[in-house]
């Protein structure tokens, strides 16, 4: 190990050494790095995931860019990842009456045959029209659906369980 003042005489030619053995053992640094960033993530989780939550409350609009970016950078990922899921659930769920019901409603929707309403037919509050679920009382009509809220739905269903 050099002294700091041969260090000082030969700045060049330490700081050449060095690169040249980081060079050569690229790889073990990287390794060594990568396990020692992966055991300080997991002793600090906490503290991150708080720093994040913290920074996303302060800068809303900056999270929301950020999202937004991200939507748009995987949307080609989203699409056929989302196609496969729902293929693979319609072949487990094949001769289900209530995921031909909801395929049903859902492309009456589509089509304009079926329009959803602004209000929930329970409590008659105003969530986004996105939020507004609709509940079959019978699955062997599909287009017989009434307009509840998220609460309003959750809340029908736990009367008939």
């Amino acid at each position: 190990m050099p002294s700091k003042e041969d260090y000082a005489k030969r700045p060049e030619h330490y700081r050449a050494a060095a690169r040249r053995a980081y060079y050569a053992n690229r790889e073990k640094y990287r390794e060594r790095k990568a396990a020692y960033m992966k055991e300080y993530y997991q002793q600090h989780r906490e503290e991150g995931i708080a720093r994040a939550a913290a920074w996303r409350t302060a800068y809303p609009e900056k999270e929301a860019a950020r999202h937004r970016q991200w939507l748009a950078r995987h949307k080609e990922e989203r699409r056929v990842y989302k196609r496969e899921y729902e293929q693979r659930y319609r072949r487990t769920h094949k001769n289900d009456p209530k995921m031909n019901a909801r395929l049903a409603l859902r492309y009456a929707l589509r089509k304009g045959t079926v329009i959803k309403p602004w209000t929930c037919e329970h409590c008659h509050k105003r969530p986004s029209r996105r939020a507004l679920h609709g509940h079959h009382e019978d699955y062997s009509r599909p287009l017989d659906v009434q307009w509840l809220c998220r609460p309003c739905h959750d809340q029908r269903h736990k009367k008939e369980h």
